[in-house]
């Protein structure tokens, strides 16, 4: 994992922002020969957790790729105004640099507190970061209606990894 993506996940857990990592850097961390650039995460959607969340923005310098405040998550509404008129699964932050990409999910197939208490704990100097388990990432990957590329490669990866053990 790049320092740029370990520098955002430890400011998360600095924050004390309640959240999954899921997505490809969930599978890079299982295992999987791929890369990514960029941080999917799931985050329990409660206010105080958001307020959290919007203060690692904040102190990240991270803007949102979309004309849309990192307020603008604190309204349910407007979170599922994206969901429904744009389409949008996740809101997307990026850091200056162009480095960094956090994408939050607007939406998940599995609720958060499901997918919280199956994550798997990595450790990596000192910073603890769950992790989307492998049953619960091949869910996410095999509900998508499109699929990537990668995604297909993911999904692979994922069934072999638990048809092995």
């Amino acid at each position: 994992m790049g320092n740029f993506l370990f520098d955002a996940i430890r400011g998360l857990t600095e924050h004390r922002v309640d959240f999954v990592l899921c997505g490809g850097l969930a599978c890079v961390l299982h295992g999987s020969e791929r890369t990514t650039f960029d941080i999917d995460i799931l985050v329990r959607m409660d206010r105080d957790n958001l307020q959290r969340l919007i203060g690692f923005v904040r102190a990240h310098r991270l803007t949102p790729r979309i004309p849309e405040p990192v307020d603008s998550l604190l309204n349910p509404e407007k979170r599922k105004q994206w969901l429904l008129e744009k389409g949008a699964l996740v809101y997307t932050l990026s850091g200056k640099n162009g480095l960094v990409q956090l994408d939050v999910f607007l939406d998940y197939p599995i609720p958060f507190a499901e997918l919280s208490s199956r994550a798997v704990i990595f450790e990596a100097e000192g910073v603890r970061i769950p992790v989307s388990s492998i049953p619960d990432l091949l869910k996410a990957k095999e509900s998508m209606n499109v699929k990537r590329p990668m995604d297909i490669q993911d999904i692979a990866f994922l069934r072999e990894k638990l048809s092995h053990g």
